[in-house]
């Protein structure tokens, strides 16, 4: 892959002005891949990436018919049109042809960008924090799904997937507006910008 992927993910400071900002600017070999909810947001995204049941049970009729592909690592996705990935079983860690959960779909998003062959990750809004005194950048997801914890311990578990990516020369840019996360490069995406070659 020449491309960049472009990661949305919904943490609080996910802001409408980025996703604007990476639409303009793509270029011809990049993909966007919205993580659950920023699927609504940016329904032209290229893919769409939720694990949990309980997103597929709640939204899985609404993005049916969206034309991106859909990704996930739950049977119950594929009644909604989507590619069920096997994930291997560890939890943490870089999976080389295997998604590792992570316990989370930012983890995971990011892992399947590495196996699928991207080389430059940018991603926003991956906060693993309650920036703002809030769990997304949208309404909270209804009764009975997690929304957005144990943050504390997604946080913790994110250095044992940077590591491995750093080794490989895998570039990881975070460049949410707000994030608990140092185990990343860090950088504004309008810096990102100016700078890519």
């Amino acid at each position: 892959m020449a491309g960049v992927v472009f990661i949305l993910c919904s943490g609080p400071s996910q802001h409408q002005d980025d996703v604007r900002l990476i639409r303009s600017h793509r270029r011809d070999g990049d993909q966007v891949w919205a993580v659950n909810n920023m699927i609504f947001r940016a329904p032209w995204a290229d893919l769409l990436y939720a694990c949990d049941k309980g997103w597929w049970k709640a939204y899985g009729k609404r993005v049916r018919d969206f034309p991106c592909r859909k990704v996930s690592m739950m049977a119950k996705s594929k009644s909604y049109g989507a590619q069920e990935i096997v994930r291997c079983g560890r939890t943490t860690g870089l999976g080389e042809t295997r998604v590792h959960s992570g316990g989370n779909s930012g983890y995971q998003a990011i892992n399947l960008a590495y196996i699928e062959g991207f080389r430059e990750i940018v991603v926003t809004g991956l906060d693993c924090f309650h920036t703002y005194g809030k769990r997304h950048c949208h309404e909270d997801h209804p009764s009975g799904m997690d929304n957005a914890s144990p943050l504390a311990v997604w946080a913790q578990r994110f250095p044992t997937l940077a590591e491995p990516l750093k080794e490989k020369g895998v570039r990881v840019v975070n460049c949410s507006r707000h994030t608990a996360l140092d185990c990343f490069e860090r950088m504004p995406l309008e810096l990102w910008m100016e700078k890519r070659p």
